[in-house]
């Protein structure tokens, strides 16, 4: 068998430091023919000489001469690589591939022609390179997933978050998909594309770490966080959204229930991307004392007096433990106190079942909290399936655990 063609084309600005690094990963890649693009964005540091420092003929370097932007570039990188080889990798600078990467990917690909691309796992590090955790799966399965039940992953909140380094695209399917589209925010340019993809074919996910993914200030991710402070949950969400959207198309959507499942997540993820852009526009939305006011009223008419109740707030809502003739339980909590967030769904849902045990028989999620829902959506997942919903509003949702 001969060994797969990929193209893999290498994004940078200003940080030769890691360019040299992240394209020494990538030219020790064996098992495929290789063919690298370097698109240079407008850098004002070393990097032509670090690139030239490789001497490779499988190397191709492409200057932009004006900063033409992240979607920009990642479009001309699509494009360039799309033309030049069958599968097509979109590698940051601050990335590294450890072996077999690229050779496991599109020998998965070749091996599964309805998948339209290829994740793994990707190893999250420092600055420096040294290892911190391995990302998680969520509930993606190894190996082929079918594009939509992908897709209803996505909408569960139950997916694989997906940085650049892990993917390895099919190049027909990449054409299928159409253009680099960006039109929610300059910070998921690349999650549009992914979740279009899988709407028109499947996923292929291998369960291992194949990847270093650089975390650090200076990374596109974290600049994008930092300008746009609270806010930038909203792009990942209106993602989110269209993703629904791209499953309100399919034939499974004849059927009501599945309606009606996509209508929930619908005006769930309707209230979270609102409430992420409050701050942006305050003048729009009530004050935050109003909102406050208004849940704990709604507390008072759904909890019965006497009744003891678990408060999902981040500790925002500065409720005494005594509340209005009703008894409060921080959640997470440790010998009563308030511990702070779950490491994960099941640590969430394993407190939760504890204090059931203990007679609690009310939940309050306070609006601060309802990121919980999306971050942890096997916690979220488990509430609505086993949990009648005693009030489902857009300052807090109460959930009555008998």
């Amino acid at each position: 068998m001969s060994n797969p063609k990929v193209t893999v084309a290498v994004l940078t600005r200003n940080r030769s430091h890691f360019l040299r690094v992240a394209l020494a990963s990538v030219l020790a890649q064996r098992g495929v023919v290789l063919d690298v693009i370097v698109l240079d964005n407008a850098s004002a540091d070393d990097t032509p000489a670090v690139v030239r420092s490789f001497d490779d003929p499988r190397l191709t370097y492409v200057r932009h001469e004006t900063d033409i932007g992240l979607w920009r570039n990642w479009d001309r990188g699509i494009r360039e690589a799309r033309a030049r080889a069958p599968f097509v990798s979109i590698f940051h600078d601050d990335d590294v591939m450890l072996s077999g990467f690229l050779a496991e990917s599109t020998r998965g690909l070749e091996a599964h022609p309805s998948a339209g691309m290829s994740l793994c796992l990707a190893q999250y590090t420092r600055e420096d390179g040294s290892p911190k955790e391995i990302q998680s799966a969520g509930d993606v399965k190894d190996g082929l997933n079918d594009g939509l039940d992908f897709l209803e992953l996505v909408a569960d909140g139950r997916c694989i978050e997906i940085p650049p380094a892990i993917v390895v695209f099919r190049a027909e399917v990449l054409r299928r998909a159409g253009l680099v589209d960006s039109p929610h925010s300059r910070g998921t340019v690349d999650m549009n594309l992914y979740y279009r993809m899988a709407a028109i074919a499947d996923v292929l996910f291998i369960r291992k770490p194949l990847v270093q993914y650089r975390m650090h200030e200076g990374s596109d991710t974290a600049s994008l966080n930092f300008a746009a402070a609270g806010t930038f949950w909203y792009g990942t969400m209106a993602e989110r959204i269209d993703a629904m959207a791209y499953l309100l198309r399919c034939s499974r959507a004849a059927d009501p229930k599945y309606r009606a499942w996509l209508a929930e997540r619908l005006l769930a993820a309707h209230a979270h991307q609102s409430a992420a852009i409050h701050p942006s526009v305050p003048q729009m939305y009530h004050a935050w004392d109003v909102c406050r006011t208004t849940l704990l009223e709604q507390i008072e008419v759904t909890v019965p007096a006497g009744e003891r109740f678990i408060l999902v707030d981040d500790g925002q809502l500065g409720l005494d433990r005594d509340f209005s003739g009703r008894s409060v339980l921080p959640f997470l909590e440790r010998d009563g106190q308030y511990w702070g967030p779950p490491h994960d769904a099941g640590d969430a849902i394993a407190c939760l079942e504890r204090l059931r045990e203990q007679s609690l028989r009310w939940l309050v999620i306070a609006w601060p909290s309802f990121w919980w829902l999306d971050q942890y959506g096997n916690f979220d997942r488990h509430l609505r399936r086993t949990y009648r919903r005693a009030l489902d509003g857009p300052h807090g949702m109460i959930f009555d655990l008998r």
